[in-house]
């Protein structure tokens, strides 16, 4: 299998997106029990273009990926929830609440949705992909990730910036980095923002 992503759940431990399939590795709490599945072949053909045309809500397992011209929503057995129709989609990430792995009352609380770039237009949509609006007139948004305190978003506009926007789509502030070496952006629980570039980790 040819990784392109990992992600954590609550129940399914890490899991392992390849460009046609996934698998899970999980490791019973407090114990050292650990299932690996066989491979889960996706239910379409499908090739990711970049690591960032997946994610999925770790209280569910529910996956969001981009497969072509379609945004879909599935379930960890890949049965689809939802879909929703996005051209030239490119990068999308879950909205989601922080959850202790660790409280004693574990709930498996849907997701808020999601952020997607599509073209030059951000979209954020609720948990069943409809979508609530659109950012747009962007010069060239690339890279998406939410902001898991705020449920807004960050988004690298190649060339310009990194915008941040709040979870009602009002342009927050914006940063000046420009690194075209950008691989990977991420916020933890606290909001805070972390850039990852060929050479070098930003906070």
């Amino acid at each position: 299998m040819d990784i392109v992503n990992q992600k954590i759940s609550r129940s399914r431990g890490a899991i392992a997106f390849g460009t046609d399939s996934y698998q899970q590795i999980f490791s019973q709490y407090r114990s050292s029990f650990t299932i690996i599945s066989g491979e889960l072949p996706y239910e379409d053909s499908v090739s990711f273009p970049t690591k960032h045309a997946i994610d999925s809500c770790w209280t569910t397992g529910n996956i969001y990926r981009l497969d072509g011209e379609v945004v879909l929503k599935t379930d960890f057995n890949n049965e689809v929830l939802s879909s929703l129709s996005s051209s030239s989609s490119n990068s999308l990430s879950v909205i989601q609440n922080s959850v202790p792995m660790e409280d004693e009352n574990p709930s498996d609380d849907e997701c808020l949705g999601c952020w997607i770039v599509s073209g030059t237009s951000i979209i954020k949509t609720d948990n069943d992909l409809s979508v609530l609006f659109e950012i747009t007139n962007l010069d060239s948004p690339t890279l998406i990730c939410s902001n898991h305190l705020s449920g807004g978003c960050y988004v690298v506009n190649e060339g310009v910036g990194i915008y941040e926007f709040s979870s009602d789509g009002d342009l927050i502030g914006v940063s000046t980095f420009v690194d075209l070496e950008i691989i990977n952006i991420l916020s933890n629980s606290l909001g805070k923002l972390f850039v990852l570039t060929e050479t070098e980790l930003y906070k």
